[in-house]
């Protein structure tokens, strides 16, 4: 078997819009006969409200399945390949490979969005980390964290640290720099599902007080959930009615579009916020994006004041603040946002995270050496542990 004359298989619960950039990098390289994308879920419902489609264009994304034979007929699949990238797949999968001895990464975001102490007496979560705890000490097994907090999360669990491999999702970024935003309103995006722990009420607040210093901003809030009517109530509360406009939820691309268009994008999600593809996705066209330190791509995609900003998990005044100075700058947002599209562009672009992983699967199946990148997709983490 030569360098990447492998089949791979990436395996997750249903079709999403942030992993079908990699996927398409990945059927180019190896073809639909060494690829395949395993989809085990259809859509929900409530993904379906936010404008999310299955793809069927192409031969490589099979699934999801109909029946118990179609879905034995995956499953097959999958402990076929050569190598496979585990998403959100049956655990009695993972646990196949595990035993079979095959490679096998784990591809996820961090295990305690609860808080560890809150978990910890929970008889049916000491199970699922014992039978876990199993599955990571198997050598084959490696781990593609996704977000800052993923790998020392795992490692909690089980003997990995020498397993553990920087990851996340790979989100299309234009070819070319962001043009400069020139206009007299700052717009700031949020775009996403108006849940609890997405802090949007956060958002709002800061703008609040964003507003009493004058800086002239126009918040648009894009979505729809069970957090919508407080939202809305609040923003009226705070006399905001001509500062903040909602819009329903709109397909992914429309997104993008009004991300062209903003100034700054926030993301004010906590620790539930595993990785939080718009962080990229925002960096990608150029915004000013700035996010909660709790939320796992902040601290992976963003360095501080030089291409987004991150403040405290859940500070309004924070938030505030540095909405007000870079409202007051178009420098250096013009700086910011170019920093931004850069990252992106040259490190954590789809192109370069297929081929890092192909690079990787060669060095780990024994077909070359095992690459060393120090930063970005596939970087080995080293969490010092003793």
């Amino acid at each position: 078997m030569a360098a990447s004359d492998f089949s791979l298989v990436l395996g997750t619960n249903h079709f999403s819009h942030h992993q079908y950039p990699l996927a398409c990098r990945l059927a180019e390289h190896f073809g639909p006969e060494r690829f395949q994308m395993v989809l085990f879920d259809p859509i929900t419902d409530e993904r379906k409200k936010l404008g999310w489609e299955q793809n069927n264009e192409h031969e490589w994304i099979i699934g999801p399945p109909e029946n118990e034979t179609e879905r034995q007929q995956l499953f097959a699949r999958c402990m076929d390949a050569d190598v496979m990238i585990f998403g959100e797949c049956p655990f009695e999968l993972l646990q196949a490979r595990a035993k079979s001895g095959k490679l096998t990464f784990i591809s996820g975001e961090r295990m305690w969005k609860h808080p560890l102490l809150l978990n910890q007496f929970d008889p049916r979560l000491l199970r699922h980390r014992w039978r876990f705890r199993n599955i990571l000490n198997n050598p084959c097994v490696h781990d593609l964290a996704m977000g800052a907090y993923a790998a020392s999360d795992l490692a909690m669990v089980g003997d990995i640290r020498d397993r553990l491999w920087q990851w996340g999702y790979f989100v299309t970024v234009p070819a070319t720099p962001p043009m400069v935003r020139n206009s007299d309103i700052i717009r700031v995006l949020w775009a996403g599902r108006m849940l609890d722990w997405k802090r949007v009420d956060l958002l709002i607040t800061a703008v609040a007080q964003a507003v009493k210093v004058n800086s002239p901003i126009e918040l648009t809030l894009i979505g729809q959930g069970p957090e919508g009517a407080k939202l809305i109530c609040l923003v009226n509360e705070l006399g905001l009615q001509s500062t903040i406009k909602f819009m329903p939820s709109v397909p992914a691309p429309q997104v993008r579009e009004k991300m062209q268009q903003a100034d700054i994008y926030v993301l004010p999600s906590n620790r539930h916020e595993g990785w939080g593809a718009v962080i990229g996705e925002a960096m990608s066209e150029g915004c000013v994006t700035i996010a909660g330190d709790q939320a796992g791509a902040s601290r992976v995609l963003i360095n501080d004041d030089e291409n987004g900003y991150i403040f405290p998990d859940g500070d309004s005044g924070a938030l505030a603040e540095i909405i007000i100075k870079v409202s007051a700058d178009p420098a250096l947002r013009a700086r910011i946002g170019q920093a931004a599209w850069e990252k992106m562009h040259n490190l954590w672009h789809p192109d370069i995270a297929a081929t890092r992983i192909i690079e990787l699967c060669s060095g780990l199946l024994g077909l070359g050496t095992v690459p060393h990148y120090p930063d970005g997709p596939c970087m080995h983490i080293n969490l010092n542990l003793p």
